[in-house]
């Protein structure tokens, strides 16, 4: 019934790669601690994520075809002495690359789609107490 309302709309996606599937992603970080006066401590991070590019939509459609991408993300925090409480700044996302979680066509409307976006850079004030 469905395939006669679509006019036995068919699609042969054999070997091809899947959605969501790309070829490479990985994920780099360095990290760094050192103490700093009479016992505080400074630690210090920066993260690389990177995909290959990826389809975003079951049907492998071109128009859902994201381009390869890296995200930097870092974090430097101080912490006290008896490790009681902790200061971090974060910053995600430090070159505000433009993503998408997912894309969908829009029903009804022939050659719509719908695109949900990422979050670009972004800042972040981390305070922490241990009691």
């Amino acid at each position: 019934m469905q395939a006669e309302l679509l006019g036995m709309a068919m699609q042969d996606l054999t070997g091809r790669t899947g959605a969501f599937a790309p070829k490479y992603s990985g994920n780099l970080e360095l990290n760094y601690q050192n103490e700093v006066g009479q016992g505080y401590w400074l630690d210090a991070s920066i993260n690389l994520r990177f995909v290959d590019e990826q389809y975003l939509e079951q049907d492998l459609d071109p128009i859902a075809k994201q381009a390869s991408y890296e995200k930097t993300n870092a974090r430097i925090a101080i912490s006290s002495p008896e490790d009681t409480w902790q200061v971090a700044l974060l910053a995600k996302n430090i070159t505000d690359e433009q993503t998408f979680s997912q894309a969908n066509d829009v029903p009804v409307i022939s050659y719509a789609h719908r695109f949900l976006t990422e979050r670009g850079r972004e800042y972040h004030l981390q305070l922490s107490y241990r009691f």
